[in-house]
């Protein structure tokens, strides 16, 4: 197992450099200022139309940012060596980028969903796209291993799962 996933990692770091600023663009997607902007339109909504799902799925979202930002810190991996990875003073074991997109973007469709915004495999399938993309980027910018990408998928999921108990 390990094997394979060493191959598929290695098949995307290898793949033409001519991604790499479409692959820029696309980890912005699951980084911290647009996960932040989304949290805070989340507030503002249940500021405006008083409905707690908006401060509950905020709110769930942020528990699941911070248990990432701890689990790094319990497993201390480093990241991979890379010019792109220099920039990141904090460690690679689970990536944030992923659990983030995960939680974020499913709590995105599942609202968008409920209130009739499209429908729901419309939703799902582009959260799913943006969440694999993200995850994807990651690992082409040498930014994560594809295990810190799957086990912030599995944060992500599980913090999903907790929305989906807690809030809806």
């Amino acid at each position: 197992m390990k094997e394979k996933l060493k191959k598929y990692e290695q098949k995307i770091t290898k793949m033409s450099k001519k991604y790499y600023n479409f692959a820029l663009g696309i980890t912005l997607f699951g980084g911290m200022q647009i996960i932040i902007a989304i949290l805070i339109t989340l507030f503002s909504l249940y500021l405006v139309t008083h409905k707690m799902v908006f401060l509950k799925v905020a709110l769930t979202s942020v528990i699941v940012l911070l248990s990432n930002s701890i689990l790094k810190l319990i497993f201390a991996k480093k990241r991979p060596v890379s010019e792109y990875a220099k920039r990141f003073k904090t460690y690679s074991f689970p990536s944030g980028h992923s659990s983030g997109s995960m939680i974020i973007y499913l709590n995105l469709a599942y609202l968008l969903t409920s209130l009739n915004f499209l429908n729901g495999l419309i939703n799902f399938t582009l959260a799913l796209i943006m969440i694999l993309m993200i995850g994807w980027s990651r690992i082409y910018l040498k930014a994560h291993y594809l295990t810190d990408v799957l086990a912030g998928y599995t944060v992500g999921i599980i913090g999903f799962c907790l929305s989906l108990m807690l809030v809806y």
